[in-house]
């Protein structure tokens, strides 16, 4: 419940708008880079949005009975970009 309250309505709404575009066959992928950039172009600020942990939504979306999982290149390791795979059981 604290952490509804902590994600501002527009992180959601553009992760919702990402699934509901990409979301025909039940699994999508999003990636990090592209949400940051999505929330940029709202007037957001990328180092408030790192800083307050707005895209820690994976609890969000499994209460609403999403499988989402998160991955990110460690430390040095630039071969692909972060993103957050979500599929819906079924």
């Amino acid at each position: 419940e604290t952490k509804k309250e902590l994600i501002p309505d527009v992180i959601i709404e553009t992760f919702n708008t990402l699934l509901a575009e990409r979301g025909m066959d039940g699994h999508v992928t999003i990636y990090q880079d592209e949400v940051v950039a999505q929330l940029e172009e709202l007037g957001l600020q990328r180092r408030e949005i790192y800083d307050r942990h707005w895209l820690d939504v994976e609890p969000l979306y499994r209460e609403a009975g999403w499988t989402v999982e998160y991955d990110k290149p460690s430390y040095g390791d630039n071969d692909f970009r972060a993103y957050f795979q979500f599929s819906i059981p079924g």
